[in-house]
């Protein structure tokens, strides 16, 4: 659907805040979203510019979103989604690492090729907290949030 193609969009696009290196505001070539501090939602791909289906993509379900100055802020959580059901990782943590990578020097399509994944497989998220100061890792398995549906 549209939303879950602006929602892969938006990926590509909340990394251009932390970025000066002219990386294109879209890279993916679709879609239309143009504000940098875009709400991310990892964890509900429709597909890949490699046209990758979403049914052999899982995330972590975080909703990132670009600031400038600290890069990538957990601003929330899909209900039921693997994150969430970790408790490790709280509102206003700060991405730094995906499996011991900085992120700062990840393009947009390395970022989403780190953070998506085989559903179950297992990512480990570097997260600098502010209060109290601290960088910790977290292991989560790949999923979609848990639904009723």
């Amino acid at each position: 659907g549209g939303e879950e193609e602006a929602a892969m969009d938006g990926l590509f696009g909340c990394c251009n805040v932390r970025k000066s290196s002219g990386i294109p505001e879209n890279p993916t070539g679709a879609g239309s979203l143009s504000q940098p501090s875009q709400a991310v939602d990892s964890a509900t791909p429709s597909k890949l510019s490699s046209g990758v289906p979403r049914q052999s993509l899982a995330g972590v379900g975080i909703v990132f979103l670009g600031v400038p100055g600290d890069g990538l802020v957990v601003q929330a959580f899909d209900k039921g989604g693997p994150a969430e059901t970790s408790q490790k990782v709280k509102k206003g943590d700060i991405l730094q690492t995906i499996n011991g990578e900085k992120v700062a020097s990840m393009t947009d399509q390395e970022l989403a090729k780190n953070l998506l994944g085989a559903p179950n497989s297992k990512v480990t998220l570097g997260m600098e907290r502010k209060e109290p100061p601290e960088f910790f890792e977290v292991e989560i398995v790949r999923g979609w949030p848990k639904s009723d549906a």
